[in-house]
Parts: structure tokens; C-alpha cells; sequence
């Protein structure tokens, strides 16, 4: 006897993470038999996220607000964001310090003495990628990374910003930054 699960995506597409992770759980799912319900084709169609009557949902949670109807279904919920440091829930994520370790490093191996980090203000994984970005300067810089940070929303809004405009204009060059995430880096 196989047993059956329909699990509900409940995430932006508009990310391309989680198009990796939608496409992750749609082979995983085809190859036991599940079925994902989401918003997007070839998921099956998913109603209201409050009123989910399936086995789970695998969600990208930003903050306490964007739980709320999620944990109305009362069912099990997996985080997938990794952006709410003290979540009650089991959570699947990068590797975050790794990523900014990664990135310091490979500025650093370009000779930059100065360094930047674009950050989203109150994200876990943020501060975390920030965390590795810093261990990996260390050694080259003679001051503090510098930082800009802005909430996830602030970001997600592609208008020009004359404060970010000025964190830029008074670094002193030559100098390498790294974005928190592709949204963040496309605003840079």
C-alpha cells in the first residue's frame, strides 16, 4: 500500500528559488504518487490557502503576517524562507552563511579593500549571508563592512531611491558589494 499526500505550494513564483523548489517538489511528488496543488501550472488548482483540506503545505514565510492563513488549514507547514529567525516551524534552507562566505571571498580574491553588503532588513537569512560575507572580509579590510538595509517590501519596489543612490555615491572605491538576494542585487 503507497500512501498519497496532496501538499499545497504556497509561494511566489516570481522568485527563482522558488521555481527551483516548485520544480524539486513536483518530481518528488510525481515519483510517489503526491499530488501539489499551487497556483501555477502543472500543479493542481489550490482554492484558498485558509481553507487547505490536503496533508501539508511547503511555504515561503516573510513574516508573522503571511503565516496567518496558512496556519488556518491546521495542517503541517514547512518554511521554506528561512526569514523569521524564531519560527515555530521545521524549515528547509540554504545554507546562508556559506553564501556569504562565498561571496567576500571571491571579492576579495579581486583585491577589494572596501566592501558593501545590501541587506533585507529583519530576514534571517540575510543576516546570516551578512554573518558569512563579514568572516570572509575579515582578514582584508581595516574597517566595518558597510551596510544598507531596507526591508524585503522596500526592495521588492524597482523605483529609484535617492538613499540607496547616496549609501553608493559615499563608499569609497574602489569597492565591491554583494546583494542579500537577485531582488536586492537588480535594485543595486
Amino acid at each position: 500500500f503507497v500512501m498519497s499526500y496532496n501538499v499545497a505550494l504556497y509561494l511566489s513564483l516570481a522568485q527563482m528559488h522558488h521555481q527551483g523548489i516548485a520544480r524539486g517538489a513536483l518530481r518528488y511528488a510525481n515519483a510517489k504518487g503526491w499530488r501539489i496543488f499551487g497556483a501555477y501550472w502543472p500543479m493542481y488548482e489550490l482554492g484558498a490557502i485558509d481553507s487547505w483540506n490536503g496533508d501539508g503545505i511547503i511555504a515561503a514565510i516573510e513574516s508573522a503576517r503571511e503565516l496567518r492563513k496558512p496556519r488556518r488549514a491546521g495542517v503541517p507547514i514547512v518554511d521554506i524562507s528561512g526569514a523569521i529567525e524564531r519560527l515555530d516551524l521545521p524549515r528547509g534552507s540554504n545554507d546562508n552563511v556559506a553564501i556569504g562566505r562565498l561571496g567576500g571571498e571571491h571579492l576579495a580574491a579581486l583585491g577589494l579593500e572596501h566592501y558593501c553588503f545590501a541587506a533585507a532588513e529583519g530576514s534571517l537569512w540575510s543576516d546570516e549571508r551578512l554573518q558569512g560575507f563579514r568572516n570572509a572580509t575579515a582578514s582584508v579590510r581595516d574597517r566595518e563592512v558597510e551596510v544598507f538595509s531596507q526591508s524585503i517590501d522596500w526592495w521588492k519596489n524597482p523605483e529609484f531611491s535617492r538613499e540607496l543612490a547616496a549609501f553608493l555615491a559615499r563608499q569609497k572605491r574602489p569597492f565591491g558589494i554583494m546583494s542579500a538576494n537577485d531582488i536586492i542585487g537588480m535594485n543595486v
